[in-house]
């Protein structure tokens, strides 16, 4: 490395990429030619359920797949490092003999074919039971021979940098892998599911809950969600906007002209787990077409769950929202039991929130 700045700014790119893994090219670019190497590599090593990967500079693309597919487990420079549990920065001639790293299938025919006999590695993140381990990798060709002392000692000095921007790297893929399959699974839920900001603009609505909408009792006006009449869409704006406030969960029934009606549930949403940007607070509108009866409810689901008559009379009347003491009242109990039923109904069940239990009920009232 030259000068300081020219450390800083390599600093800066790795940084880059810790929250866009398409910059990665970008750094290994540059750390090639900082280290004169003829390639350089991030790989991320192969765990039981997930295979090796390879993000390169400086060599053909199609090495990348073969290092996933086949070369990836052959690696016999990175098995004696596990071997041996070595850390920190390591060139091939530290972690086995020259001569037996000839005669590896890996040398021969993945190394030797690229002109890249020479390793020098920094093991960023060492590899854990669900991720593998983080290794930037510089190849350069036997002619140039073994890595300098200065060469490792700048490695050293950047793989605090590499390190953290590989593990933030790993954690926002985690993340977004999660919320894909979170959206992708509300998307396909048979009860109608809505997520909406407290400005009440629609940021996701499923399969069943276009369904719905699709007769006009309900509709979307750009990304707002509206309702036929005037008086139901005030309605619905303040059934929205009270609950993605965090206020209690609560329910409004839309009539439809020549068929049954549709039951609105709208509860709070944690931004931390629908993927509101920034923490914005929303809510979550559950849609039921009362068109269909509950088939499963209350008999398989009172038998799943092993609720008594009463209990099961409370989960059903908490659809029709306001509050538990609203639904004590509806029942005609006091308040007491009617929370010790709902205390019962938490612990058959497994859930802890009401808004919970609504959305239990009403996956298993389809």
């Amino acid at each position: 490395m030259r000068d300081t700045d020219s450390f800083d700014h390599l600093a800066d790119i790795i940084y880059d990429a810790a929250v866009d893994a398409a910059e990665w090219p970008r750094v290994l670019q540059r750390l090639a030619s900082t280290f004169g190497a003829s390639s350089a590599h991030l790989s991320i090593e192969a765990t039981r359920s997930a295979p090796a990967r390879l993000i390169s500079f400086g060599t053909d693309p199609s090495w990348d797949r073969r290092y996933a597919e086949y070369y990836g487990p052959r690696n016999v420079a990175w098995q004696r490092m596990q071997q041996r549990k070595l850390n920190g920065i390591v060139c091939d001639r530290q972690v086995l003999p020259k001569e037996e790293f000839r005669r590896s299938e890996f040398y021969n025919d993945f190394l030797r074919p690229q002109d890249s006999e020479e390793i020098l590695a920094s093991l960023a993140v060492p590899q854990t039971n669900t991720t593998g381990a983080g290794v930037v990798t510089l190849w350069r060709s036997e002619r140039f021979g073994p890595w300098q002392s200065t060469h490792i000692e700048t490695l050293t000095r950047l793989t605090p940098h590499l390190r953290r921007a590989i593990r933030v790297n790993l954690r926002m893929g985690e993340l977004q892998t999660e919320h894909h399959l979170t959206r992708e699974a509300l998307y396909r839920l048979n009860s109608g599911v809505i997520l909406l900001t407290e400005q009440g603009t629609v940021e996701l609505i499923n399969k069943a809950a276009e369904a719905v909408l699709a007769d006009g009792a309900l509709r979307l006006e750009g990304r707002q969600l509206a309702a036929a009449t005037a008086s139901e869409g005030t309605a619905l704006k303040q059934l929205v906007a009270n609950a993605a406030r965090g206020g209690d969960s609560g329910s409004l029934v839309i009539g439809r002209e020549g068929k049954p009606c549709v039951l609105v549930f709208a509860i709070p949403a944690r931004a931390e787990s629908c993927g509101l940007i920034g923490g914005a607070r929303g809510a979550i509108v559950f849609l039921r077409d009362l068109e269909r009866p509950l088939r499963r409810c209350p008999t398989a689901f009172a038998d799943h769950f092993d609720l008594t008559p009463a209990q099961v009379a409370l989960a059903n009347e908490l659809l029709q929202g306001g509050g538990l003491a609203a639904v004590a009242r509806r029942l005609g109990i006091s308040h007491a039991t009617a929370r010790t039923h709902l205390i019962h109904i938490f612990q058959k069940t497994g859930v802890r929130r009401q808004a919970e239990l609504v959305s239990l009920v009403l996956e298993w009232s389809r």
